[in-house]
């Protein structure tokens, strides 16, 4: 008995992190742009996880500005990345934001929703 109390702390370590795991979301879009005419910018992310109960089939990130959420959708033949294209304002200057990644993971008897939300960014339109 004293052997499965030694080894209890292990295990339910071990239980915990193949649910949980790990996930970071990489910007890949650039820090400075030359001002477009119509105003619209490419956002990407790419999105990595180690969490086995993840449902991938419900990840749904946006592109937070202030207040405003706007969608991304998966790259076309990749698994782990999605894009956007988002109007910024049409005067020059430095634009903050963030990405906030929605999903569901399995949670032994049901489904539970969670979010990643990744650090701050800032563009520069020039």
């Amino acid at each position: 008995m004293t052997l499965l109390k030694k080894f209890f702390p292990l295990l339910v370590l071990a239980l915990a992190l193949a649910f949980t795991g790990c996930s970071s979301v990489t910007n890949l879009t650039p820090r400075n742009y030359a001002r477009t005419p119509d105003n619209l910018y490419h956002f990407e992310l790419k999105l990595e996880s180690r969490q086995q109960s993840m449902i991938w089939e419900t990840i749904k990130p946006v592109v937070q500005i202030g207040d405003a959420e706007l969608p991304m959708e998966r790259v076309h033949r990749m698994s782990d990345r999605w894009q956007a294209t988002v109007p910024l304002p049409a005067k020059p200057g430095i634009v903050y934001y963030r990405y906030k990644v929605y999903f569901e993971y399995y949670d032994f008897n049901h489904r539970g929703a969670d979010t990643i939300l990744s650090s701050p960014y800032k563009i520069e339109v020039k």
